[in-house]
This record gives structure tokens, C-alpha cells and sequence, in this order.
């Protein structure tokens, strides 16, 4: 921001902290307003513990302010110091900064950026909030709906969402997280990667601190834990309260004042203190088949982050890690687990030999193992039982699985192999078949039956030229599991898929939400969630699913570039390019690559990325992408015969899914956009909007469409558009039960 200086005010007798703004962030737009709004708000507030604002000021083209002058040290210097801090200790240092945020409150001022480096300790022993620089008027017109406004580690849920007006209990929100890391030495959740955090705050209650230091008390967890309520509603209201609630922490002899723990943190960790487990891959020994390995892997971890009282890390977060030759318990301090899971699997003939162990993290001693003896085809069943054996030996209750059970040995495998196959091929027959061979054995199976729909949805995206034509028959299979199992989180993602594929947002947002219900932990389920929310409006929270899934599971890489392609979309060009990295190796992989790729060149008008990306496309198998990489690459040297319609009208006519179809009209419209031929880019928009798209999130914010948006035509078009993506928001909250103004 600049520099701060200690100096003299003749006016007032008294030394002040000079803020020198620095000059590039002065002529930033919108600074010098934001710098007033400092000043303006700031007086607002008379209280020893809220630093005072004198002034905004200019000499020649330097800004500054002027500020009241605090000798002492931050909040944050002291925890990089001393990292934990006793209780007693951390509530005097946080009495005093509720006492001034509650002044602040009451003068209908919210703080938005409250961290450790914002409170300064003062050598005379004044606690005082400092910074009050993104600072708004509660109830007044700003909103988040730009991006989020304030420091991530520290930022509640709301701000992270954005397109809600922030109250008072935001820096309620902050006060936990700063309590959390005073008590415990760490964040709540990391602070890199920020986008990670960020989804974790969204999506998942906050950590117990108990978790991280044992010896936390009931009471400081219960404290915590109520500040950073995921749902506002449910959190302590005001600062005024936390002050009430920090007379037991400052006082033990006080009893406590009618702040309980919440039910779901009442676990006594006493009784179960190893609640955190990672799964490292299982190893197929005996020149098996890698896909048992991986179907066991998987299905255990599944199986047991749905286990009441078992945080388990995920399948990216593990594959991130190097284990081959180490020790278990190294590998469990570096992912940050109490107990580390890990097995083999070894084939003699038809039989199976499952082995499992758990290993403590804490000394390295082996915790509990077991064999398990199958049929080749029954390991899935095994590996339930795998999962309910390790929950007992961490004295931790699973329910009963509630996945159905497939008798069939021979459908059951090659229902793994069609999975194996699926996730690998993105235009591959190989799943299909598979997937058609297992349902000729085992026609009513709803796993089967979902994975074959979403196989043939994925088809049913391509062209003609590659079969597809199966979308009535997708919607059969998707409907048929859905009645079989409706409680399964498959057959929903299913139908959510057929019917975003079939342009049905709204009956597609309703079974998505019917999915994360029913499947929260499952990375395709929230990779999908991603992706609608990426259209419908809230760029931010899918930005963070979609990295979060990418790192969940590897083979998830468009997931990666659908967040690139967001952060381009809201101007982040950075952040887009670093997301974005090589190319893979992978032919079909590097298609979407490629293709993203294009369309950012586009945007930014850039000739030396699109030569590089010309490079990149001559290595595609895909004639038809060459074809499209072709016409990108002479728009962008301004061809003037470049026929874009005899280009994309036959690869519009050869779609069968209106989604697909309706994409191609959206390149249509950039292209006709970028050459600056407003009426054609519009007719193209139209086109898509009359095939129900509903990229609101593109409309608004792709670059090369800004002439287009000063069209008086387009406004009925984006209105249409607006009204679909605002329906199935809401239906999408409403399966989701969270209340609109909270989204």
C-alpha cells in the first residue's frame, strides 16, 4: 500500500502514523474513494480499542493519511513469536478487540479484514483494531458480488461466496479464527493453497481446535466453534456476546455462561482420539489387475469419510504424496493424519487375499491388522467389511453400507473394469462396452445402470461422427437407478447430468443437490456441482470445488481447466496462466487443453499464444479441432475470408445435445465478436439462448464480448438468460436447504 511514518502534527501537538500511499495504488480506480470511505467510516468509531483516523490529504501527487500513532507491536508479530498462547492469555488480548468491534458495530461499521496483523499491542497495554481500509456501512449498497473483499484465511463463508450483504457477523467469524489459531498455532484450514481453504469454509463445518491441541478446554472449542458457524444464522450474533463468552477463558473460577458445546463436537475425543486417516493405495500383488486395487482404494475411502467421527483425506491429497519405500508414519505426519491406512491384495486363482493394517503416526506402531479371504470377485464386499473392521479398531461406529449389493462375480468385475475405463477415456468404447456386457448380466443394478448413463451422456456430448445418439436412452438408464436406489448419490448425478445435457437446468440443479446429499465426499459429485455453479452465477465457490476436485483426483483434469478458463473469464490472467501449465501428454487430454487454450488467446487478443497454441493443435488426432484452431488462429491475424459459419454451422448441425450445440454458438459469438461484427456475434447468442443456455457467468464477464453488451438487444437475451440460471440457483439451494440470502 506504501509507507508509514512516524511524525509530527503541528495542528494537533502529538505524533501521528503517516500513511504514504503509494503512488501506483493511488491511481488505481477506485482507490482514492476507498481511501475517503477509510477516513469516513473510521471517524465513525470513538473507542480506546479502534485506532482514530485524522485525515485524508494530498502534497503535489502524493496521497496520505494521517492516523493515530500506536509504538508497539501486532497481534500476529506476538504469534510468530511465541506460536500458542494460553487461554486465559488469548481471551485478555480478545476482550478488548470485541469491545472495540462492538463500538464499531454499534456504529453500524463492519471491519471485513479483522486479523492478527490488523490489532496492535501497544507498550502502555492498549489492545486496538487497526486497518479499517475495506471497511463498509452495514446495511449500505456495497456488496460482494465483485469478488471477495477482505484476507482469505480469516474470511467467513459469505465472504467467500460473495452477492450478499456482509453484517457484524463476519468479524464474529474472524474472532474464531483468530481464538483457533491463538489456542492451537495453526489456521483452521491452510492458508495456501487460498482456494482451498476457501471451498473447505463453504462446504464443511469448521475443525474442532481439539483436534490440533487436546488440551484445548470444552469451553474454548465451544466458543470457537459457535464464531465460525458455516451457516451465519447460526452464529453468535455480536461481539458483545463473545465478550460474555471470554470472562470463563480470562477467569476459570467464572463459571460458564450459557455457551454449549455444539452436538456435533461433543464427541469425546478421549474415547477416540485417532479420528483422522489417510488410505494410501492398496497394492495388487501377484500380477493382478491394477483395477481391484483401485476400486478397493477408492471404495475405502468413500466408505469411511461417511463414518460419524472420521475426517479421511482424500484420494488427490494422498496421490500428492510420495510413499513408495516409507515409512507409514512419515508419510501420516506429512499429510497431517493421526492413523495411516494401507494394504495389499494377492491373487491365487479365483481366491483373494485382502491384508490391511493401521499404523499410529504418533510413535509408528502398528495399531491393528487383519486378513481378509474372498472370491476374486467379491473384494468390493470385502472392502466393506474392510471399512466397518478398521471404524471399530478407532472405536468409531460405521453404519451399515448403503450401497446394494451385486451378486453376479462376473458382472461386478466388469463393472469395475467399465469404471477403470471410464475414468481414463474420455472418447473411448472401451467403458461402453463394458458397462453394456455387465448389464447384460445384471440388469437391475443401479451402479451399473448410472455408470452406463453417464458413459453415454459423456457420447451424446460428441458429434454424430462419434455415435452421439443415445441421449433418450441415458435418461431411461439414469431414471431406472434413480427408482431402484433413489438413495444412492450415483443415479442423481446420472439424471443431473442428462439433464444438463438436454438444457433442463432446473431439473438438473434439483438432482445434483439430491446427489451432494446423498454423496457429499464423492469428487464427481462436487466436480459436477462445480460446473453448473461455474455457469450460473457463483464463479468464485466453483472456481475453488473445481481446483479442490482436480487435486482430489488427478484424472479430474478438465476440472483444472474449467477453473483456468473461470479465473480468465473474471480478468485473472495470472492466476489462469499458472493454473493452466503444460500441456499434457495425453492426445485426448490436450484437446481440452488446446481448446481452452484458443479461446483465452482469443480474449486477450494475443498473437504469440496463438502460435503456440497452433503448435500444440498440430499434435491432436482431432480433425475437427485442427479445423477449429485453424479459423482461431486467422481470426486472430484478422483473415478477412474466414467464413465462420461454413466453419461451425455443420459442427452445430452434427450435435445431438443441446448444451453441445449451444457451445458452439457461444465460439461463434466470440469470434464474430473479436472481428467486430456486433450483429452476427448477437444472432449467435440468440441461437445459444434459444437453446436454453444458460452461462450467465460468460455473458457478463468474457472480454471480447464488451461491444456486444452495449447492444440495447442483448438486454432481453441476458434477462432470459439471467432468469434461468436464477432458478436453478434457487432450486439448487433449495435441495440443499440453504436459505437464498445465505447462498
Amino acid at each position: 500500500m506504501g509507507s508509514v511514518y512516524r511524525a509530527r502534527d503541528r495542528e494537533l501537538d502529538e505524533d501521528v502514523a503517516l500513511k504514504m500511499i503509494a503512488r501506483d495504488v493511488a491511481d488505481t480506480p477506485g482507490a482514492l474513494s476507498r481511501f475517503r470511505q477509510e477516513v469516513k467510516l473510521a471517524r465513525r468509531v470513538t473507542h480506546k480499542n479502534v485506532a482514530r483516523t485524522f485525515d485524508i490529504g494530498e502534497h503535489g501527487a502524493q496521497r496520505f493519511l494521517t492516523m493515530e500513532f500506536i509504538e508497539g507491536e501486532t497481534l500476529g508479530a506476538l504469534l510468530d513469536r511465541e506460536r500458542i498462547l494460553t487461554e486465559s492469555r488469548a481471551a485478555a488480548l480478545l476482550r478488548p478487540v470485541c469491545e472495540g468491534l462492538a463500538a464499531a458495530h454499534a456504529a453500524g461499521v463492519v471491519h471485513r479484514d479483522l486479523k492478527p496483523e490488523n490489532v496492535m499491542l501497544a507498550k502502555d497495554g492498549r489492545v486496538v483494531i487497526t486497518d479499517f481500509g475495506v471497511a463498509h456501512a452495514e446495511g449500505g449498497a456495497l456488496r460482494t458480488a465483485g469478488g471477495p473483499v477482505g484476507t482469505p484465511a480469516y474470511m467467513a463463508p459469505e465472504q467467500v461466496e460473495g452477492g450478499v450483504e456482509l453484517d457484524a457477523r463476519v468479524d464474529v467469524y474472524a474472532v474464531g479464527v483468530m481464538l483457533f489459531e491463538m489456542l492451537t498455532g495453526s489456521l483452521p484450514w491452510p492458508a495456501e493453497p487460498v482456494l482451498a481453504g476457501a471451498v473447505a469454509r463453504v462446504l464443511s463445518p469448521p475443525p474442532d481446535p481439539r483436534d490440533r491441541r487436546p488440551s484445548v478446554s470444552a469451553t474454548a472449542a465451544s466458543l470457537i466453534l459457535r464464531c465460525m458457524e458455516r451457516r451465519r444464522d447460526a452464529r453468535i450474533a455480536t461481539a458483545r456476546e463473545i465478550v460474555s463468552a471470554l470472562d470463563t477463558l480470562e477467569n476459570p473460577s467464572v463459571s460458564p455462561r450459557s455457551v454449549t458445546l455444539p452436538a456435533r463436537a461433543m464427541a469425546p475425543l478421549e474415547e477416540a482420539r485417532c479420528r483422522t486417516v489417510a488410505v494410501l493405495p492398496f497394492r495388487a500383488t501377484g500380477g493382478h489387475d491394477e483395477y481391484l486395487a483401485s476400486g478397493l482404494t477408492e471404495d475405502l475411502i468413500d466408505g469411511l469419510s461417511m463414518v460419524e467421527g472420521l475426517r479421511v483425506r482424500s484420494h488427490g491429497a494422498v496421490a500428492n504424496v510420495a510413499f513408495e519405500g516409507r515409512d507409514p508414519a512419515a508419510v501420516g505426519r506429512e499429510l497431517g493424519v493421526q492413523v495411516v491406512a494401507s494394504g495389499s491384495l494377492r491373487a491365487t486363482g479365483d481366491r483373494m487375499r485382502v491384508s490391511a493394517r493401521l499404523v499410529s503416526v504418533s510413535d509408528g506402531f502398528q495399531l491393528w491388522a487383519k486378513h481378509f479371504d474372498c472370491a476374486v470377485a467379491d473384494v468390493l464386499r470385502v472392502g466393506d467389511e474392510v471399512a466397518s473392521s478398521i471404524a471399530a479398531a478407532l472405536s468409531v461406529q460405521r453404519a451399515a453400507p448403503a450401497k446394494a449389493e451385486l451378486d453376479d462375480a462376473v458382472a461386478l468385475e466388469l463393472y469395475l473394469r467399465a469404471r477403470h475405463a471410464y475414468q481414463r477415456f474420455w472418447a473411448d468404447d472401451e467403458a461402453l462396452t463394458l458397462f453394456e456386457e455387465a448389464l447384460a448380466r445384471a440388469p437391475d443394478d443401479p451402479r451399473i445402470l448410472s455408470g452406463y448413463a453417464l458413459a453415454l451422456i459423456r457420447r451424446t456430448g460428441a458429434s454424430t461422427r462419434f455415435g452421439g445418439t443415445q441421449t433418450d436412452r441415458a435418461l431411461q438408464m439414469a431414471e431406472r437407478a434413480a427408482a431402484i436406489a433413489p438413495h444412492l448419490p450415483e443415479p442423481r448425478l446420472a439424471l443431473a447430468r442428462v439433464h444438463w445435457s438436454l438444457a433442463k437446468p432446473v431439473d438438473a440443479a434439483r438432482e445434483i443437490a439430491a446427489a451432494v446429499k446423498a454423496g457429499p465426499a464423492l469428487t464427481d459429485v462436487r466436480d459436477f456441482q462445480a460446473r453448473m455453479l461455474a455457469e450460473l452465477g457463483r464463479p468464485r465457490e466453483a472456481i475453488a470445488m473445481l481446483e479442490a476436485c482436480a487435486r482430489d483426483n488427478p484424472l479430474l483434469g478438465a476440472s483444472r481447466l474449467e477453473a483456468v478458463r473461470l479465473l480468465a473469464l473474471l480478468g485473472d490472467w495470472d492466476a489462469s496462466d499458472s493454473l493452466l501449465g503444460a500441456p499434457p501428454d495425453d492426445d485426448l487430454a490436450l484437446n481440452t487443453y488446446w481448446l481452452t487454450r484458443s479461446r483465452i488467446d482469443l480474449w486477450r487478443g494475443d498473437m504469440e499464444r496463438a502460435d503456440a497454441s497452433r503448435r500444440l493443435a498440430e499434435s491432436t488426432t482431432f480433425t475437427m479441432e485442427r479445423v477449429v484452431q485453424a479459423t482461431y488462429t486467422r481470426i486472430l491475424e484478422r483473415d478477412p475470408d474466414v467464413d465462420v459459419d461454413a466453419t461451425f454451422g455443420p459442427l452445430v448441425d452434427e450435435m445431438t445435445a443441446p448444451r453441445r450445440r449451444a457451445f458452439f454458438e457461444q465460439m461463434k459469438a466470440e469470434i464474430y465478436a473479436y472481428s467486430g461484427n456486433v450483429p452476427r456475434a448477437l444472432a449467435a447468442i440468440r441461437s445459444a439462448a434459444d437453446l436454453a443456455f444458460v452461462d450467465t457467468v460468460w455473458l457478463r464477464h468474457c472480454p471480447v464480448l464488451h461491444d456486444v453488451r452495449l447492444s440495447t438487444e442483448l438486454a432481453p437475451i441476458a434477462a432470459a438468460v439471467d432468469r434461468r440460471a436464477r432458478d436453478a440457483l434457487a432450486e439448487l439451494d433449495r435441495g440443499l436447504g440453504r436459505a437464498p440470502d445465505a447462498a
